[in-house]
């Protein structure tokens, strides 16, 4: 196949996307439906879902989490699972080649979004999480810890944040 309209540097010299399982090198870039990207099926329709799956794995973690933990605390006023996707990933991802790699602030982190869902898709992200409120900190660690994702996650607010500066910041309001 000719890749060639890709505008990204992930083509390796034979011409093919450069991918581990359908992770690109390029952040926040996935690779679905393509020969043997994962299993023997993962051409065809069904095998694709099973890709899918995994790829998005992470995601779903941290859905999951914030589902049960707005039961208790009021983190989202999304209420269904395909609300959660629309309100707290779906309008982050266009953002997510934004920032270059390296070290990235989320202040008011609340319901991990945006900063969670960024580092949950850019494994080239270092990122902390800023959030004074307790339940709302407690919410992200498990958040954090059910997606295996590695992110700074302080009980602080912004104006007592004395950690290392990062090139970018991001703060969601409403």
């Amino acid at each position: 196949p000719d890749y060639s309209w890709l505008e990204l540097p992930v083509l390796d010299r034979k011409g093919y996307v450069s991918h581990d399982g359908g992770i690109v090198s390029a952040p926040g870039v996935y690779l679905m439906g393509m020969q043997f990207l994962r299993r023997r099926k993962s051409a065809l329709i069904d095998g694709a879902a099973d890709d899918a799956r995994d790829l998005s794995a992470h995601l779903a973690a941290y859905l999951d989490t914030l589902a049960d933990w707005s039961r208790r605390t009021n983190l989202t006023g999304a209420l269904t699972a395909a609300q959660r996707v629309r309100l707290l990933v779906a309008d982050v991802l266009p953002a997510a080649f934004l920032p270059d790699p390296g070290a990235l602030i989320d202040v008011g982190s609340g319901n991990g979004s945006p900063g969670l869902v960024l580092a949950l898709v850019r494994d080239d992200l270092e990122v902390t999480l800023l959030e004074p409120r307790v339940r709302r900190w407690a919410s992200l660690k498990e958040a954090a810890r059910a997606s295996a994702r590695c992110v700074n996650i302080l009980r602080q607010r912004h104006d007592g944040y004395s950690g290392p500066a990062a090139l970018f910041a991001t703060l969601r309001t409403v």
